[in-house]
Protein backbone atom coordinates (compact mmCIF):
# COMPACT_ATOMS: atom_id res chain seq x y z
CA UNK A 1 0.00 0.00 0.00
CA UNK A 2 1.28 3.41 -0.88
CA UNK A 3 0.76 5.22 2.40
CA UNK A 4 1.90 2.38 4.68
CA UNK A 5 5.72 2.93 4.51
CA UNK A 6 5.35 6.55 5.67
CA UNK A 7 2.67 5.74 8.27
CA UNK A 8 0.36 8.32 6.74
CA UNK A 9 -3.40 7.84 6.38
CA UNK A 10 -4.23 6.99 2.73
CA UNK A 11 -6.57 10.02 2.53
CA UNK A 12 -3.52 12.27 2.87
CA UNK A 13 -1.67 10.84 -0.12
CA UNK A 14 -2.26 12.03 -3.67
CA UNK A 15 -1.49 9.47 -6.37
CA UNK A 16 -0.83 10.89 -9.81
CA UNK A 17 -0.50 8.89 -13.01
CA UNK A 18 0.40 10.69 -16.23
CA UNK A 19 -0.80 14.08 -14.93
CA UNK A 20 -4.17 12.69 -13.80
CA UNK A 21 -5.10 12.46 -10.11
CA UNK A 22 -6.53 9.06 -9.22
CA UNK A 23 -9.43 9.01 -6.76
CA UNK A 24 -8.90 8.52 -3.04
CA UNK A 25 -10.18 4.94 -3.22
CA UNK A 26 -6.95 3.98 -5.05
CA UNK A 27 -4.66 5.49 -2.38
CA UNK A 28 -4.87 2.34 -0.27
CA UNK A 29 -4.22 0.11 -3.30
CA UNK A 30 -1.02 -1.41 -4.54
CA UNK A 31 0.44 -0.10 -7.79
CA UNK A 32 -0.39 -3.47 -9.38
CA UNK A 33 -4.07 -3.00 -8.48
CA UNK A 34 -4.07 0.50 -9.97
CA UNK A 35 -2.32 -0.74 -13.13
CA UNK A 36 -5.07 -3.34 -13.58
CA UNK A 37 -7.76 -0.70 -13.07
CA UNK A 38 -6.12 1.78 -15.49
CA UNK A 39 -4.18 -0.21 -18.11
CA UNK A 40 -2.04 1.77 -20.52
CA UNK A 41 0.14 0.52 -23.40
CA UNK A 42 3.28 2.13 -22.02
CA UNK A 43 4.19 2.84 -18.42
CA UNK A 44 3.47 6.50 -17.59
CA UNK A 45 5.14 8.60 -14.93
CA UNK A 46 3.87 7.86 -11.41
CA UNK A 47 4.33 9.78 -8.23
CA UNK A 48 2.71 10.01 -4.85
CA UNK A 49 2.83 13.06 -2.67
CA UNK A 50 1.35 14.16 0.60
CA UNK A 51 -1.72 16.29 0.14
CA UNK A 52 -0.95 19.67 1.59
CA UNK A 53 -3.67 22.19 1.14
CA UNK A 54 -5.43 24.74 3.18
CA UNK A 55 -8.73 23.57 4.60
CA UNK A 56 -11.51 23.97 2.08
CA UNK A 57 -14.56 26.04 2.73
CA UNK A 58 -17.78 24.11 2.63
CA UNK A 59 -19.74 25.34 -0.35
CA UNK A 60 -23.45 25.84 -0.39
CA UNK A 61 -25.25 23.49 -2.74
CA UNK A 62 -28.77 24.81 -2.23
CA UNK A 63 -29.59 28.50 -2.22
CA UNK A 64 -30.97 29.12 1.30
CA UNK A 65 -33.57 31.60 0.04
CA UNK A 66 -34.96 29.74 -2.98
CA UNK A 67 -34.05 26.13 -2.16
CA UNK A 68 -32.70 25.71 -5.71
CA UNK A 69 -29.28 24.35 -6.67
CA UNK A 70 -26.56 27.01 -6.84
CA UNK A 71 -24.98 27.57 -10.26
CA UNK A 72 -21.73 25.64 -9.57
CA UNK A 73 -23.64 22.59 -8.28
CA UNK A 74 -25.93 22.71 -11.36
CA UNK A 75 -22.84 22.76 -13.60
CA UNK A 76 -21.32 19.72 -11.89
CA UNK A 77 -24.53 17.67 -11.80
CA UNK A 78 -25.37 18.62 -15.42
CA UNK A 79 -21.91 17.49 -16.55
CA UNK A 80 -22.52 14.13 -14.84
CA UNK A 81 -25.88 13.85 -16.56
CA UNK A 82 -24.29 14.51 -19.97
CA UNK A 83 -21.67 11.81 -19.31
CA UNK A 84 -24.28 9.10 -18.73
CA UNK A 85 -27.21 10.28 -20.87
CA UNK A 86 -27.93 9.20 -24.43
CA UNK A 87 -30.03 10.59 -27.25
CA UNK A 88 -33.26 8.90 -28.28
CA UNK A 89 -34.25 8.54 -31.95
CA UNK A 90 -37.81 9.78 -31.42
CA UNK A 91 -37.00 12.61 -28.95
CA UNK A 92 -34.93 15.76 -28.90
CA UNK A 93 -32.18 16.06 -26.28
CA UNK A 94 -30.34 13.73 -23.96
CA UNK A 95 -32.01 11.30 -21.58
CA UNK A 96 -30.84 9.04 -18.78
CA UNK A 97 -31.96 5.44 -19.32
CA UNK A 98 -32.09 2.75 -16.64
CA UNK A 99 -28.67 1.54 -17.87
CA UNK A 100 -27.27 5.08 -17.68
CA UNK A 101 -28.63 5.50 -14.15
CA UNK A 102 -27.08 2.18 -13.11
CA UNK A 103 -23.76 3.20 -14.64
CA UNK A 104 -23.93 6.51 -12.78
CA UNK A 105 -24.61 4.82 -9.43
CA UNK A 106 -21.73 2.43 -10.13
CA UNK A 107 -19.43 5.40 -10.85
CA UNK A 108 -20.28 6.82 -7.43
CA UNK A 109 -20.14 3.63 -5.39
CA UNK A 110 -18.26 1.08 -7.48
CA UNK A 111 -20.75 -1.60 -6.50
CA UNK A 112 -21.65 -2.98 -9.94
CA UNK A 113 -25.17 -1.54 -9.94
CA UNK A 114 -27.48 -3.05 -12.58
CA UNK A 115 -30.53 -1.52 -14.32
CA UNK A 116 -32.82 -3.81 -12.31
CA UNK A 117 -31.44 -2.51 -9.00
CA UNK A 118 -33.98 -1.12 -6.53
CA UNK A 119 -32.21 2.25 -6.41
CA UNK A 120 -32.64 2.68 -10.17
CA UNK A 121 -36.30 1.69 -9.93
CA UNK A 122 -36.82 4.18 -7.09
CA UNK A 123 -35.17 6.99 -9.12
CA UNK A 124 -37.51 6.37 -12.03
CA UNK A 125 -40.61 6.06 -9.84
CA UNK A 126 -39.80 9.30 -8.01
CA UNK A 127 -38.37 11.47 -10.79
CA UNK A 128 -39.63 10.26 -14.19
CA UNK A 129 -42.45 12.81 -14.59
CA UNK A 130 -44.03 11.31 -17.72
CA UNK A 131 -43.24 7.66 -16.83
CA UNK A 132 -41.56 7.02 -20.21
CA UNK A 133 -38.53 5.28 -18.68
CA UNK A 134 -36.25 8.26 -19.38
CA UNK A 135 -34.96 10.93 -17.01
CA UNK A 136 -34.41 14.43 -18.37
CA UNK A 137 -31.64 16.71 -17.17
CA UNK A 138 -34.18 18.63 -15.05
CA UNK A 139 -35.33 15.33 -13.48
CA UNK A 140 -31.70 14.52 -12.64
CA UNK A 141 -31.13 17.97 -11.13
CA UNK A 142 -34.34 17.63 -9.10
CA UNK A 143 -33.05 14.28 -7.81
CA UNK A 144 -29.98 16.10 -6.45
CA UNK A 145 -31.98 19.02 -5.09
CA UNK A 146 -34.27 16.69 -3.17
CA UNK A 147 -31.44 14.40 -2.04
CA UNK A 148 -29.51 17.42 -0.72
CA UNK A 149 -32.55 18.28 1.38
CA UNK A 150 -33.23 14.75 2.68
CA UNK A 151 -29.79 13.09 2.72
CA UNK A 152 -26.90 15.53 2.11
CA UNK A 153 -24.22 12.94 2.95
CA UNK A 154 -25.14 11.05 -0.24
CA UNK A 155 -24.58 14.19 -2.34
CA UNK A 156 -21.22 14.92 -0.67
CA UNK A 157 -20.19 11.28 -1.09
CA UNK A 158 -21.00 11.42 -4.83
CA UNK A 159 -19.06 14.67 -5.19
CA UNK A 160 -16.05 13.11 -3.47
CA UNK A 161 -16.28 9.96 -5.62
CA UNK A 162 -16.13 12.14 -8.74
CA UNK A 163 -13.15 14.12 -7.48
CA UNK A 164 -14.78 17.25 -6.04
CA UNK A 165 -13.97 18.74 -2.66
CA UNK A 166 -16.24 20.45 -0.17
CA UNK A 167 -15.66 23.78 -1.97
CA UNK A 168 -16.97 22.20 -5.23
CA UNK A 169 -13.53 22.50 -6.83
CA UNK A 170 -12.21 19.54 -8.76
CA UNK A 171 -9.16 17.79 -7.33
CA UNK A 172 -7.80 17.88 -10.89
CA UNK A 173 -8.02 21.71 -10.71
CA UNK A 174 -6.03 21.55 -7.47
CA UNK A 175 -3.40 19.36 -9.14
CA UNK A 176 -3.13 21.74 -12.09
CA UNK A 177 -2.72 24.65 -9.67
CA UNK A 178 -0.04 22.83 -7.64
CA UNK A 179 1.85 21.80 -10.78
CA UNK A 180 1.70 25.35 -12.16
CA UNK A 181 3.03 26.71 -8.84
CA UNK A 182 5.82 24.14 -8.88
CA UNK A 183 6.77 25.11 -12.44
CA UNK A 184 6.79 28.80 -11.47
CA UNK A 185 8.98 28.10 -8.44
CA UNK A 186 11.38 26.04 -10.58
CA UNK A 187 11.72 28.92 -13.04
CA UNK A 188 12.43 31.38 -10.27
CA UNK A 189 14.96 29.15 -8.54
CA UNK A 190 18.52 30.40 -8.85
CA UNK A 191 20.62 28.15 -11.03
CA UNK A 192 24.32 27.53 -10.34
CA UNK A 193 26.61 29.89 -12.17
CA UNK A 194 30.15 29.17 -13.23
CA UNK A 195 32.99 31.62 -13.79
CA UNK A 196 35.60 30.41 -16.24
CA UNK A 197 39.03 32.01 -16.07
Amino acid sequence: MLAAPKRVPPQQVRLVRADKVLGERYNSSTLADVRRAFPQPEEPIWYASLITRTPRKIATILDPETGKLVERAREIFSSWFRCFAVSQPDKVGLFLTRQGAADFIDSCLGDGCLPEDGRVTRYFLDFDDDQDGLLTEENFLELYRRTMTLNPTTVWSNLSAHGYGSDLRSLQDDLDEVMERARDEAHRQALPRWIFT
